[in-house]
């Protein structure tokens, strides 16, 4: 055991995201972390992928194609649940496919793009607060 315990700041964040109608999950993990923006990167790979199966008819009936559509979604719904480590589509997409199209865009695109906008401009705030970190640090032990 330990005689002191350090406390630091790993930079894991608690966003809240937010539908229009006001329906919420919150998800916990490093925006500023490049391996986190590889996962999105690879998730929207798949997700993708998984849409694909629906572009091209894979049924001769559309009772099959139904059923391609229901596996597509919920496919897609767990890589999107696996991405943040939470059940969000659970709430965000109750009633709703995640490639059905909000604003010109499949939803599972709105999200991801709302994540990844977040991650570009608080990546500018977190620099500037390095740069006065680096400042303060580099003042306290510069040699006179």
């Amino acid at each position: 055991m330990a005689d002191i315990g350090l406390v630091f700041d790993s930079g894991v964040k608690t966003l809240e995201l937010k539908d229009e109608k006001g329906n919420s999950v919150e998800v916990s993990f490093n925006p500023y972390d490049a391996l986190f923006l590889f996962s999105i990167m690879d998730a929207a790979e798949k997700l993708d992928a998984e849409q694909a199966k629906l572009r091209v008819p894979t049924a001769d009936n559309w009772r099959d194609y139904y059923k391609t559509a229901l596996d597509v979604d919920k496919s897609m719904k767990k890589i999107i649940d696996d991405l943040f480590g939470a059940p969000i589509c659970e709430t965000l997409f109750p009633r709703q496919t995640v490639y059905a199209v909000g604003n010109g865009l499949p939803v599972w695109t709105n999200l991801l793009y709302a994540v990844v906008d977040h991650m570009d401009v608080g990546l500018a705030e977190e620099k500037k607060k390095a740069q006065e970190r680096i400042r303060k640090y580099s003042a306290k032990y510069k040699k006179k």
